[in-house]
């Protein structure tokens, strides 16, 4: 009888002791998942932006070295409408769309009058400011796209050693030496075109992480 009363005394007081437990787990996963879901919002905004910025760079790369195809333009004028509407020069695709649908004499001659190899095209270096400043929380996204937004990250940073190569090799196509200045502009142009091809890469890294967050 008595042991049967201790119990019903105590039963109420476990039971309080494990719904204070729960609810503390409770509130603790709540707010994990608060932080995670903001956390993914800002990867998502910070990429679409990295994503407008690295494929105009990669557009008016190809554009200035004289190496822009018509499959190019297409490509871009594509992709700018369906994931950057907001983000790239409205006035530049509609000219782009006007010169696709002429023929490809106006689109030479397009090609033509934007070449320029006397003047550095002013690329910007690039970073993800999620890994500066965002490292508290960084660690409750899941392994996998940890590992991918660290790619991009790093792939960033490789690029921006090559646009510092770049910025140099452009400086030798001012030398006196006329077989310098050859070797220079030449190096420029392979530098640029290598970096177009990081930035295209690394764009479609951005598309595929921005269907997953």
């Amino acid at each position: 009888m008595e042991l049967d009363e201790t119990l019903a005394n105590l039963l109420p007081v476990f039971f309080g002791w494990l719904l204070g437990i729960l609810s503390t787990l409770l509130i603790e996963q709540i707010r994990r998942w608060i932080k995670l879901s903001k956390l993914k919002k800002i990867a998502y905004h910070q990429l679409t932006d990295l994503g407008s910025k690295i494929l105009l760079s990669s557009y008016l790369i190809k554009q200035k070295v004289g190496k822009l195809t018509i499959d190019d333009a297409k490509s871009f004028v594509e992709i700018s409408k369906k994931n950057y509407p907001n983000l790239i020069s409205q006035d530049l695709i509609e000219i782009l769309e006007k010169i696709l649908t002429s023929n490809q004499d106006e689109f030479k001659v397009f090609i033509e009058l934007h070449r320029d190899s006397k003047h550095a095209l002013n690329l910007k270096k690039y970073t993800l400011s999620l890994f500066q400043h965002g490292k508290e929380s960084i660690d409750l996204l899941s392994p996998e796209l940890f590992a991918k937004l660290l790619e991009i990250y790093s792939k960033l940073n490789e690029i921006n050693q090559e646009i510092e190569y770049a910025n140099k090799a452009f400086d030798l196509t001012f030398s006196d030496t006329l077989s310098t200045s050859k070797i220079g502009e030449h190096n420029l142009i392979n530098s640029y075109m290598f970096i177009a091809s990081l930035f295209e890469k690394i764009h479609q890294k951005i598309l595929n992480i921005k269907e997953e967050l």
